[in-house]
């Protein structure tokens, strides 16, 4: 197999694609294939929901309040999610593939994207623990300011992550910004057959791929705007599915109890909003792949023709 996947036969000038004509791409090559697409995620996004369900059910039918009955449901809470995870990874794996084909304007099947994650699911799994590591990892950061405010305040609540929101927002920047270079690791793991650490900085080069760009050509300033774009809808549609949870956390604040983890939620209410999640989820999910996988392509566009022609002016 090449290491590189073939680019569009006709690829469009080597300037970089502003933010609005990779949403405009995104947006279209979505809507062509929505049905199609929109099925594919929810069969994705359907074990999560289904291990949701089930660990409601575990929960019903656990009549152990000693900590032999709690430690069960956190095993079975671990299983669940990490199944929902992997298969989560694995699915995503295999549309990104499916929506490179659309993107080349190949004939496309769920088949062809199957027979390619066969051989690319270990790679991507791998590559997948490795980054969740590392953004765990980065995430030492955020204690640091939760230890020092719950020693100051003598206790840790919403009200000081408000009165202290840009410290939060400085110490969550690590992760911030790998979550960011590792955005394109399915496209380089399931495109280019990159393994590893070689598939975390083929991501790093395409989303950076040249510092030297004004701010508003570097990929990673069209990377985040291309995304933010889908974030407001995504946003909405998750204030939808929590707003039962939201008005109660409202009520709650309103009558002075700013420990929102206590709360309780009815079975009903959570079982709802599960179901709303799983809609928005199958919604969205293929939107961000395919954002990232035009971007993907538009930067592996003018940067290969570039090195191709070294003449060429960019």
């Amino acid at each position: 197999m090449a290491d590189t996947p073939e680019l569009p036969a006709a690829a469009p000038a080597l300037r970089p694609s502003t933010t609005g004509e990779l949403i405009v791409r995104t947006i279209r090559l979505y809507w062509r294939h929505f049905p199609t697409l929109f099925s594919i995620s929810a069969m994705i996004q359907s074990v999560s929901l289904v291990s949701e369900l089930a660990l409601y059910y575990i929960g019903l039918h656990n009549h152990h309040s000693n900590i032999l009955g709690k430690l069960q449901i956190l095993v079975w809470t671990g299983v669940f999610s990490v199944v929902a995870v992997v298969f989560q990874c694995l699915g995503g794996g295999a549309l990104t593939h499916f929506i490179a084909e659309l993107c080349l304007e190949r004939a496309v099947s769920v088949k062809n994207s199957l027979a390619q994650l066969r051989q690319r699911w270990l790679p991507l799994l791998s590559v997948t623990a490795l980054e969740y590591c590392l953004l765990f990892l980065s995430l030492f950061t955020l204690v640091i300011p939760v230890i020092v405010f719950s020693f100051m305040y003598g206790q840790f609540n919403i009200l000081i992550v408000l009165q202290w929101f840009p410290v939060f927002v400085l110490a969550l920047s690590p992760f911030i910004y790998l979550t960011m270079i590792f955005l394109l690791l399915p496209q380089a793991v399931m495109l280019e057959a990159k393994n590893g650490l070689a598939a975390m900085k083929r991501s790093w080069e395409i989303v950076c791929h040249n510092p030297k760009l004004g701010f508003m050509q570097r990929g990673e300033t069209r990377l985040s705007l291309l995304l933010l774009a889908i974030l407001p809808v995504h946003l909405l549609l998750i204030v939808a599915t929590y707003l039962p949870q939201i008005n109660a956390g409202i009520g709650e604040i309103l009558r002075g109890n700013y420990d929102l983890i206590a709360m309780k939620t009815p079975l009903a209410v959570k079982i709802y909003s599960n179901l709303l999640t799983f809609l928005t989820d199958s919604l969205v999910f293929p939107a961000y792949l395919i954002a990232c996988t035009v971007f993907y392509y538009d930067v592996r566009i003018r940067k290969e023709t570039k090195l191709a022609s070294p003449g060429t002016e960019i």
